[in-house]
């Protein structure tokens, strides 16, 4: 974890107990320590990243790709009520896909009543104006007081909720 991702613990401390959680991409095990803390079950699905050596107990890691997880889940009726997006920095896979992959977890994936939270490393990164509407900007949340004072901004956060069809 980044030390200016440290508030986004928060964050998983008010929305994320006693629940289904997903960790997507990147690794971060400060969060995923704190869900299992938190009685949730958790699932991590890497995406476009090294693969690491998870050593937290009660922690599915996926091996199937974004798709084959897809249909899976959809498959067996799996939603989660708390999904944490937070590609690596400069990933060019996620930049030019990550409406699809943003729309197909949302509509599918994540569960009526829940949340969706999009970490990304990279300041430059513009989140495609079609799904813009349905975000909440959550920076100033995720960030610590001192870095919100100043321009620079380490990471971008975004909220995304759960749709009731």
């Amino acid at each position: 974890m980044f030390p200016d991702e440290i508030k986004l613990l928060d964050i998983v401390r008010k929305y994320a107990q006693n629940t289904s959680c997903l960790n997507v991409y990147r690794f971060i095990p400060e969060i995923c320590q704190l869900q299992v803390q938190l009685n949730n079950k958790v699932e991590y699905l890497p995406l476009n990243t090294e693969s690491y050596q998870i050593n937290i107990k009660d922690v599915f890691v996926w091996t199937e790709n974004f798709y084959e997880f897809v249909d899976i889940a959809v498959s067996t009726k799996t939603r989660y009520r708390f999904i944490i997006l937070a590609p690596n920095q400069g990933d060019i896979n996620f930049q030019l896909n990550h409406k699809n992959v943003i729309k197909t977890l949302q509509n599918y994936i994540l569960h009526p009543n829940g949340i969706m939270i999009l970490l990304i490393r990279d300041s430059s990164f513009i989140l495609d104006p079609y799904i813009r509407p349905g975000a909440d900007r959550i920076t100033k949340y995720t960030l610590s007081q001192n870095l919100i004072k100043t321009n620079v901004k380490p990471h971008q956060s975004y909220a995304f909720y759960g749709l009731d069809f």
